[in-house]
């Protein structure tokens, strides 16, 4: 009886063994098959992010060609080029004026792919500590550069637009407008007088200022967006 007993409590004990080894391999079998989901998951989302920051690198490029240009023709207006020779004479078109006055660049790269990872809380599904550490620079980045263009459109359009209202006669800068406008009755503008009005060039110097904060800005988000591109190719490249 003692050597039965003996042999069914190993048979039991060999049993429950068995069902535990079963138990564990279900479980790494199940860890796997998750850890597989979540990569797929992982390396879907990290090139989907990619493509939008690659588009959002197209944008930050097209806005900081026509912030320059702003730049150039706010200095050339000012006559503060210290390149330019005292010999230069500048003179000022209706549309070059109109540029000077209006022109400003107001939008800002949108990555879409970052708010819906943020909202969704998926954020943990990256791996990559230094990914998700670069989003804090990129979304600092973003959200200085919206403060900085909205203060430059409130100026503008609480300050720089007063030029054209009561500055100047606005009605030459219609020109081409339409087909129908003709403007050679109009009062033209003398835009060297006009530059050279104190309180005209203070508001110009105050939308020079701003442009060149919201050009750093915008340099900076771009190498913010160049930074987690490079990272996630670099991440890419294990799969």
């Amino acid at each position: 009886m003692e050597n039965k007993t003996g042999k069914y409590l190993k048979y039991a004990i060999g049993e429950i063994v068995l069902v535990v080894i079963g138990i564990l391999i279900a479980l790494q079998i199940n860890n796997w098959n998750e850890n597989q989901k979540y990569s797929r998951e992982e390396n879907t989302m990290l090139k989907n992010l990619h493509e939008n920051l690659k588009q959002a690198k197209g944008q930050s490029m097209s806005y900081i060609k026509k912030e320059k240009e702003l730049r150039s023709l706010l200095i050339l207006a000012l006559g503060i080029n210290k390149n330019r020779s005292k010999k230069d004479t500048i003179s000022f078109s209706n549309f070059d004026f109109k540029n000077i006055v209006w022109d400003f660049e107001s939008g800002v790269p949108v990555i879409n792919t970052y708010s819906d990872i943020k909202s969704t809380g998926k954020l943990s599904i990256i791996k990559n500590r230094e990914i998700r550490e670069s989003f804090n620079g990129l979304e600092l980045a973003i959200n200085e550069l919206n403060e900085l263009v909205s203060d430059r459109l409130t100026v503008q359009q609480m300050r720089i637009d007063e030029i054209a209202v009561s500055e100047i006669n606005y009605i030459p800068l219609l020109e081409n407008r339409h087909e129908s406008i003709d403007v050679k009755n109009e009062l033209s503008n003398n835009y060297k007088s006009i530059l050279s009005n104190p309180k005209t060039r203070n508001l110009l110097g105050i939308k020079l200022e701003l442009t060149l904060d919201v050009l750093k800005n915008r340099k900076d988000l771009e190498i913010e967006i160049d930074k987690l591109m490079a990272l996630i190719e670099t991440e890419l490249d294990k799969y």
